[in-house]
């Protein structure tokens, strides 16, 4: 099988027939499954995945596990994964109408460089506008420079199965969540992607995601984000972006009540321990905010 469509979900049976449907416009249905990892729902979730199943129109596999949060499940998702190619497409999102076409012409291009991990394309918004501008002109590069040198938001990340069952996410006892470019900075930097124009996935970021509830989220989850924030220092190379690491470092260090210099960086992280201690403060007041509510 040449891919493996893969979405991790937590009680999103409201939003997930938006992506079946978006799945049954694709012309080349043999050429792919749908992964379903059920992060733990208590919603309708496993009623609405397996009368999908029983339609029989697509391939689909339905895992069910105990509730963990994200990285668990991407975890999951990673190990059961059977197709060739991996493509996470979250449960509030969607794929354009030929986004597996476009997959499948690639493919041999992708297989046939081994110097990649993979294909990254464009994404719109709910209204089919782009989020970014389009490239002028394909490269092959890593999510770090991505981020840092051209602004890059959310891609239609395609990766090599065999390459990403490498790597997995750290797992923090009692937390659930890291930030999914904790690996994915970490593969990128090895197997770099062929960064393309294609459009292949829609987003919508919803009232109650992740992306909406970001701080608190950290806060639940500081080791990992402290451990994030490590890496980005180790990795990241523009000195702005260095710095704003650093800051994120220090400042999540401080809410974990931890006093520690990181291993890279560290006269710098001396002079801006100031800007540190200017974002703790504000997450403080941030803090009183959610916790009212």
């Amino acid at each position: 099988m040449l891919l493996t469509i893969f979405t991790p979900t937590y009680n999103r049976a409201s939003t997930l027939p938006r992506l079946y449907q978006s799945l049954l416009k694709q012309k080349c249905k043999e050429c792919f499954e749908w992964l379903v990892v059920d992060d733990g729902s208590i919603d309708d979730t496993k009623t609405l995945i397996g009368g999908y199943i029983e339609e029989n129109i697509i391939n689909i596999r339905y895992v069910y596990k105990e509730n963990g949060g994200k990285p668990s499940a991407f975890n999951e998702g990673i190990d059961s994964a059977e197709g060739k190619l991996f493509f996470c497409v979250d449960s509030d999102d969607w794929i354009t109408d030929n986004a597996v076409d476009i997959i499948k012409e690639r493919s041999e291009e992708l297989f046939n460089n081994q110097k990649i991990g993979g294909m990254a394309g464009l994404c719109v918004d709910i209204n089919g506008e782009l989020l970014e501008k389009p490239l002028r002109k394909e490269i092959v590069s890593n999510t770090i420079v991505m981020k840092d040198k051209y602004r890059a938001k959310d891609k239609s990340e395609i990766y090599k199965t065999l390459l990403l069952k490498q790597y997995r996410f750290l797992i923090f006892e009692g937390e659930k969540f890291i930030p999914e470019a904790m690996v994915f900075d970490k593969f990128s930097i090895e197997y770099p992607f062929l960064y393309t124009n294609d459009i292949l996935k829609g987003v919508e970021y919803l009232c109650g995601g992740l992306t909406d509830n970001m701080l608190k989220i950290r806060l639940d989850s500081i080791n990992g984000t402290i451990a994030y924030y490590e890496q980005r220092v180790a990795m990241t190379r523009g000195l702005k972006w260095v710095i704003k690491a650093l800051i994120n470092y220090g400042r999540f260090n401080r809410h974990a009540g931890i006093k520690k210099s990181p291993q890279k960086h560290k006269l710098l992280y001396f002079f801006i321990t100031p800007l540190c201690g200017y974002m703790y403060r504000k997450d403080l007041q941030s803090k009183k905010q959610f916790l009212k509510k």
